[in-house]
């Protein structure tokens, strides 16, 4: 809301209420969530609780990008639980989502950018390193998973990742009018206590996601 300067959060992740067992869907491919929005003071409490991190960015964007990437959000939060999507933990998760809102805004130049760079690991040692701590789970997505995770991906995939994404919004640059490329990001991070990624947004053109 630009006229009452209020931050507020932008969710991927929020699951169908009609999945009976929404762990099966994840697992088996056919687990459909939504966007959700609501206002960042009153999520505060919520995310505190919680372990995992959300991390908010301000963003330097050239002339026009700003009223895009808020014109989609708006289009997001309109269309709220209506538009149900089918959850991918590589191609379509709470992380990808935010890169692709992002990369649509700066017409596809994150996707030009980095989907030529090489990622230092392939999507099953992602996946594993972070999956060590849970043996049960490590051993059984590392033998169930197919062929398909380990060949090379590129950075633009490895996104898929909420602390890959963080290092590439950290590297990219965007293309301004006078020719000049700067960096996406005008400021540093602003760490919140989170449960799932978010985007955060405000006036002042910010945007996030959890670790």
């Amino acid at each position: 809301d630009r006229g009452r300067q209020l931050d507020h959060v932008v969710e991927f992740g929020s699951v169908d209420p009609t999945i009976q067992e929404p762990m099966s869907a994840l697992f088996l491919g056919t687990l459909q969530c939504s966007w959700w929005m609501g206002s960042i003071s009153h999520r505060r409490a919520r995310y505190e609780r919680n372990e995992r991190t959300a991390i908010a960015y301000r963003f330097n964007l050239p002339p026009g990008v700003s009223e895009r990437l808020f014109s989609a959000l708006g289009d997001i939060i309109q269309a709220g639980d209506q538009d149900m999507q089918r959850f991918d933990w590589l191609e379509h998760n709470c992380a990808t989502a935010i890169r692709d809102v992002v990369n649509e805004a700066t017409d596809d130049h994150l996707m030009s950018q980095f989907s030529v760079q090489p990622a230092p690991l392939t999507a099953r040692e992602e996946v594993l390193r972070h999956l060590a701590p849970h043996l049960w789970a490590w051993f059984g997505w590392g033998h169930q998973s197919g062929p398909q995770v380990d060949r090379p991906i590129s950075r633009w995939q490895a996104m898929f990742v909420p602390e890959r994404l963080t290092e590439a919004f950290s590297d990219a640059d965007l293309p301004w009018p006078n020719g000049t490329l700067q960096p996406l990001l005008a400021t540093g991070e602003k760490r919140v206590r989170s449960h799932r990624a978010l985007g955060i947004f405000s006036r002042q053109r910010t945007m996030g996601h959890g670790e």
